[in-house]
Protein backbone atom coordinates (compact mmCIF):
# COMPACT_ATOMS: atom_id res chain seq x y z
CA UNK A 1 0.00 0.00 0.00
CA UNK A 2 2.84 2.41 0.89
CA UNK A 3 4.66 1.56 -2.35
CA UNK A 4 1.52 2.20 -4.41
CA UNK A 5 0.97 5.52 -2.65
CA UNK A 6 4.59 6.56 -3.29
CA UNK A 7 4.28 5.67 -6.98
CA UNK A 8 1.04 7.67 -7.18
CA UNK A 9 2.70 10.68 -5.54
CA UNK A 10 5.64 10.43 -7.94
CA UNK A 11 3.28 10.38 -10.93
CA UNK A 12 1.39 13.42 -9.61
CA UNK A 13 4.69 15.27 -9.08
CA UNK A 14 5.86 14.44 -12.60
CA UNK A 15 2.56 15.61 -14.10
CA UNK A 16 2.74 18.84 -12.11
CA UNK A 17 6.26 19.55 -13.33
CA UNK A 18 5.32 18.85 -16.93
CA UNK A 19 2.09 20.82 -16.95
CA UNK A 20 2.98 23.71 -14.68
CA UNK A 21 6.46 23.75 -15.92
CA UNK A 22 9.27 24.77 -13.73
CA UNK A 23 11.27 24.22 -16.85
CA UNK A 24 14.63 22.63 -16.28
CA UNK A 25 13.51 19.41 -14.55
CA UNK A 26 10.47 18.94 -16.75
CA UNK A 27 12.55 19.56 -19.85
CA UNK A 28 15.08 16.91 -18.89
CA UNK A 29 12.36 14.37 -18.13
CA UNK A 30 10.20 14.90 -21.20
CA UNK A 31 12.38 16.32 -23.93
CA UNK A 32 16.16 16.47 -23.40
CA UNK A 33 16.75 18.28 -26.70
CA UNK A 34 15.10 21.59 -25.78
CA UNK A 35 18.44 23.39 -25.63
CA UNK A 36 19.10 23.20 -29.38
CA UNK A 37 18.60 26.39 -31.34
CA UNK A 38 18.93 25.88 -35.07
CA UNK A 39 21.32 27.79 -37.29
CA UNK A 40 19.71 30.56 -39.30
CA UNK A 41 18.48 29.80 -42.83
CA UNK A 42 17.55 32.47 -45.35
CA UNK A 43 13.93 33.19 -46.23
CA UNK A 44 12.71 33.00 -49.83
CA UNK A 45 10.58 36.08 -49.26
CA UNK A 46 13.50 38.04 -47.81
CA UNK A 47 15.69 37.02 -50.72
CA UNK A 48 13.13 38.31 -53.18
CA UNK A 49 12.99 41.66 -51.38
CA UNK A 50 16.76 42.05 -51.05
CA UNK A 51 17.50 41.04 -54.64
CA UNK A 52 15.53 44.05 -55.86
CA UNK A 53 18.23 46.18 -54.23
CA UNK A 54 21.21 44.09 -55.35
CA UNK A 55 19.87 44.24 -58.93
CA UNK A 56 20.17 48.04 -58.64
CA UNK A 57 23.87 47.62 -57.82
CA UNK A 58 23.56 48.49 -54.13
CA UNK A 59 26.30 46.89 -52.05
CA UNK A 60 26.71 47.16 -48.30
CA UNK A 61 28.97 45.95 -45.53
CA UNK A 62 27.61 44.63 -42.25
CA UNK A 63 29.01 46.30 -39.15
CA UNK A 64 28.69 45.32 -35.51
CA UNK A 65 25.37 44.52 -33.86
CA UNK A 66 25.40 45.42 -30.18
CA UNK A 67 23.12 45.04 -27.15
CA UNK A 68 21.78 48.19 -25.55
CA UNK A 69 21.20 46.36 -22.27
CA UNK A 70 22.67 43.46 -20.31
CA UNK A 71 19.12 42.12 -19.97
CA UNK A 72 19.15 41.27 -23.68
CA UNK A 73 21.88 38.71 -23.15
CA UNK A 74 19.68 36.25 -21.25
CA UNK A 75 16.19 35.16 -22.25
CA UNK A 76 14.39 32.77 -19.93
CA UNK A 77 11.75 30.17 -20.70
CA UNK A 78 9.08 30.00 -18.01
CA UNK A 79 11.41 32.04 -15.78
CA UNK A 80 13.67 29.02 -15.30
CA UNK A 81 15.50 27.73 -18.36
CA UNK A 82 17.91 30.01 -20.22
CA UNK A 83 17.47 30.00 -23.99
CA UNK A 84 20.83 30.31 -25.75
CA UNK A 85 21.78 30.80 -29.40
CA UNK A 86 24.01 28.07 -30.89
CA UNK A 87 27.82 28.09 -30.77
CA UNK A 88 27.86 30.19 -27.57
CA UNK A 89 26.94 33.30 -29.58
CA UNK A 90 25.21 36.29 -28.07
CA UNK A 91 21.79 37.21 -29.44
CA UNK A 92 23.35 40.31 -31.01
CA UNK A 93 25.95 38.21 -32.84
CA UNK A 94 23.35 35.66 -33.94
CA UNK A 95 21.16 38.44 -35.37
CA UNK A 96 24.19 40.02 -37.05
CA UNK A 97 25.04 36.72 -38.73
CA UNK A 98 21.41 36.30 -39.84
CA UNK A 99 21.44 39.70 -41.56
CA UNK A 100 24.80 38.96 -43.14
CA UNK A 101 23.61 35.59 -44.42
CA UNK A 102 20.49 37.08 -46.00
CA UNK A 103 22.47 39.92 -47.59
CA UNK A 104 25.21 37.59 -48.82
CA UNK A 105 22.80 35.17 -50.47
CA UNK A 106 21.03 38.11 -52.14
CA UNK A 107 24.43 39.39 -53.43
CA UNK A 108 23.90 42.63 -51.55
CA UNK A 109 26.78 42.12 -49.10
CA UNK A 110 30.26 43.38 -49.91
CA UNK A 111 32.83 43.78 -47.09
CA UNK A 112 34.64 46.42 -49.17
CA UNK A 113 31.58 48.65 -49.58
CA UNK A 114 31.78 52.29 -48.49
CA UNK A 115 28.38 51.89 -46.82
CA UNK A 116 28.17 49.90 -43.58
CA UNK A 117 24.99 48.98 -41.71
CA UNK A 118 25.17 48.32 -37.98
CA UNK A 119 22.47 47.76 -35.38
CA UNK A 120 21.59 48.22 -31.75
CA UNK A 121 19.33 45.61 -30.16
CA UNK A 122 17.27 47.74 -27.79
CA UNK A 123 15.14 44.91 -26.43
CA UNK A 124 14.50 41.20 -26.93
CA UNK A 125 11.60 39.45 -25.25
CA UNK A 126 10.28 35.94 -25.48
CA UNK A 127 7.05 34.59 -24.02
CA UNK A 128 5.73 31.04 -23.86
CA UNK A 129 2.32 31.50 -22.23
CA UNK A 130 -0.09 29.01 -23.74
CA UNK A 131 -2.13 30.86 -26.37
CA UNK A 132 0.15 33.92 -26.27
CA UNK A 133 3.66 32.81 -27.22
CA UNK A 134 5.89 35.25 -29.04
CA UNK A 135 9.33 36.66 -29.77
CA UNK A 136 9.58 40.44 -29.91
CA UNK A 137 12.43 42.72 -30.96
CA UNK A 138 13.11 46.42 -30.72
CA UNK A 139 15.96 47.26 -33.09
CA UNK A 140 17.74 50.35 -34.39
CA UNK A 141 19.46 50.07 -37.77
CA UNK A 142 22.07 52.69 -38.63
CA UNK A 143 24.05 53.34 -41.80
CA UNK A 144 27.50 54.90 -42.06
CA UNK A 145 25.83 57.48 -44.32
CA UNK A 146 24.03 58.94 -41.29
CA UNK A 147 20.56 57.45 -41.83
CA UNK A 148 19.02 55.39 -39.02
CA UNK A 149 15.63 54.17 -37.87
CA UNK A 150 14.12 52.26 -34.98
CA UNK A 151 11.40 49.66 -35.41
CA UNK A 152 9.73 46.76 -33.63
CA UNK A 153 8.99 43.25 -34.84
CA UNK A 154 6.86 40.54 -33.21
CA UNK A 155 6.55 36.91 -34.20
CA UNK A 156 3.68 34.95 -32.64
CA UNK A 157 3.48 31.17 -32.51
CA UNK A 158 1.61 28.31 -30.88
CA UNK A 159 2.98 27.15 -27.54
CA UNK A 160 2.32 24.20 -25.26
CA UNK A 161 0.98 23.79 -21.74
CA UNK A 162 3.99 21.57 -21.06
CA UNK A 163 7.06 23.57 -20.00
CA UNK A 164 9.36 21.12 -21.77
CA UNK A 165 7.67 21.47 -25.13
CA UNK A 166 7.07 25.20 -24.67
CA UNK A 167 10.81 25.73 -24.21
CA UNK A 168 11.55 23.49 -27.18
CA UNK A 169 9.14 25.57 -29.29
CA UNK A 170 10.88 28.73 -28.10
CA UNK A 171 14.19 27.47 -29.48
CA UNK A 172 12.71 26.23 -32.73
CA UNK A 173 10.86 29.44 -33.51
CA UNK A 174 13.71 31.88 -32.91
CA UNK A 175 15.18 31.56 -36.45
CA UNK A 176 11.66 32.03 -37.86
CA UNK A 177 11.25 35.13 -35.71
CA UNK A 178 14.52 36.45 -37.16
CA UNK A 179 13.26 35.88 -40.69
CA UNK A 180 10.30 38.09 -39.84
CA UNK A 181 12.57 40.63 -38.12
CA UNK A 182 14.67 40.97 -41.28
CA UNK A 183 11.53 41.17 -43.43
CA UNK A 184 10.21 43.96 -41.19
CA UNK A 185 13.58 45.75 -41.36
CA UNK A 186 13.72 45.61 -45.16
CA UNK A 187 10.13 46.80 -45.63
CA UNK A 188 10.61 49.93 -43.51
CA UNK A 189 10.26 53.14 -45.60
CA UNK A 190 13.80 54.26 -44.77
CA UNK A 191 15.55 51.01 -45.69
CA UNK A 192 16.59 52.13 -49.19
CA UNK A 193 18.14 55.24 -47.69
CA UNK A 194 20.41 53.08 -45.51
CA UNK A 195 22.02 51.69 -48.66
CA UNK A 196 22.84 54.99 -50.35
CA UNK A 197 26.38 56.37 -50.44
Amino acid sequence: MIIKRNIWLLLVLMATLVLNGCGAIAAMVVNPSTDKMLDYNVSVENQSLLQTYSSKKYRINIGKFTDASESNKTVKCRLMTSVHPPKDESYAKYIEHAFQKEFTDAKLYNPRSNVTISATINEIHGGTVYGDAYWSFDLTLASSNGVSYRFKSTYEYESSISAAYACSDMYKTFPLALQKLIHDAVTQPKFARLLQK
